[in-house]
């Protein structure tokens, strides 16, 4: 087990234990199947809509924009309801990779370096429903009260009896909108630390929205100051990890820029074609630092040619592949972002549960070890009585 101070201190190892390759392995995997399930709602919305999918597909390739609900490209109603189905699905399948990450990193805490990713998965497929379900009642609970709130409203319109309804309802409503914003503090919160309560202790929907009303309450300024120790170091571990791999990627480039000439520029210029417009469209003279990491400044930094489309069937095949392992670099960088905020709120909620509670979650063990144990410890005692039974009955011959 790791030394813990169970202070602030602690905080600050969040970049060290993010970069791990199989945390990273485990985001990644999660992202990708998030982005898969994403396009395949997004272009059936557009397809559905009527809309010019290959058009859409041309522009935007996998990363269709958020604003595709909201009236960038034109969507009717089942369209709609297909692009919110498949940006849910995206937010579970990465809130679960969360999850992962979390399991991983607190039984690394508790010193189980050999923790694997097949076992980290196996835990939150048994404990899925608590990490969706939490923020999930949370909002529930959020309708309710505002609703409540309405239908007070609607029966102040009755004439003489709404008025009266309406004024002796005054202070209740206060007291409700007290709660409502409670909630909502506490709705927010759970994106952070649920994945992190549920791979620490395996709680359950309730347990888990307990124990966000309970750090929230108990431990409100340790909460919020943590969170804002945790943004410095991560904000600087993403931007020296996004940094070095815009680097190595520009040695990449190097490598097979100098043997192929303006054959291999033409097809990492189509390949780029694919990653996001914000990524791909900042200005290289706008500003040095992030022109060099922009996907601009790493072709500016060689003789690049224009895309000539259509591309030869080699060069298209090279392109398509290429852009492949584009899309892992920003999916490495992106996990690794994910990570550390994943991994910190890991460490944020041990120490807070070591605060409030006096329990320290490094030293509880997981739920089917603890079972194993007892077990063992039942075989061992059956055996035992069994020839204390025998040695009774010896004794009574």
């Amino acid at each position: 087990m790791l030394e813990f101070r169970f202070n602030f201190i602690d905080i600050f190892r969040a970049p060290r234990l993010a970069l791990s390759a199989k945390k990273i392995w485990t985001q990644l995997r999660a992202l990708a199947l998030g982005l898969i399930l994403y396009n395949a709602f997004a272009y059936l919305a557009v397809a559905v809509s009527g809309a010019d999918a290959y058009r859409i597909w041309s522009s935007y390739y996998l990363f269709p924009p958020l604003a595709l609900a909201f009236g960038a490209i034109p969507l009717n109603a089942g369209g709609v309801i297909l692009w919110a189905l498949g940006a849910l699905a995206f937010f579970v399948v990465v809130f679960l990779g969360m999850a992962a990450v979390a399991k991983i990193t607190i039984e690394q805490l508790r010193g189980n370096d050999f923790y694997s990713r097949r076992e980290a998965g196996q835990y939150v497929r048994r404990h899925w429903r608590a990490v969706i379900f939490t923020p999930l009642a949370i909002l529930v609970s959020l309708a309710v009260l505002f609703g409540g709130g309405l239908l007070v409203g609607l029966v102040g319109k009755i004439p003489w009896f709404g008025d009266v309804v309406a004024s002796l309802s005054l202070v209740p409503l206060y007291l409700g909108a007290l709660l409502f914003v409670f909630l909502a503090l506490v709705f927010a919160i759970s994106f952070c630390l649920t994945p992190a309560i549920v791979a620490t202790t395996g709680d359950d929907t309730f347990e888990a929205s307990f124990e966000l009303f309970s750090t929230l309450s108990g431990q409100p300024w340790r909460l919020v100051v943590y969170d804002v120790l945790l943004w410095a170091p991560a904000t600087a571990a993403a931007a020296a990890f996004a940094f070095f791999s815009a680097a190595a990627l520009k040695v990449a480039y190097a490598v097979l820029y100098i043997p192929m000439g303006p054959k291999f520029a033409v097809a990492f210029d189509a390949a780029w074609r694919v990653l996001p417009s914000w990524l791909r469209g900042v200005y290289p003279g706008a500003c040095p630092p992030l022109a060099w990491l922009s996907a601009s400044g790493v072709r500016s930094f060689f003789v690049s040619s224009e895309v000539m489309l259509p591309l030869p069937w080699p060069q298209a095949i090279s392109a398509t592949l290429m852009s492949l392992g584009l899309l892992v670099i920003l999916g490495v960088v992106c996990s690794y972002i994910l990570n550390v905020n994943t991994v910190g709120q890991t460490i944020i909620y041990t120490i807070l549960r070591k605060k409030k509670d006096d329990e320290n979650l490094l030293e509880m063990y997981d739920d089917e070890l603890e079972q194993a144990m007892l077990t063992l410890e039942k075989e061992k005692e059956t055996p035992a009585e069994g020839e204390a039974a025998e040695e009774a009955g010896e004794a009574d011959d």
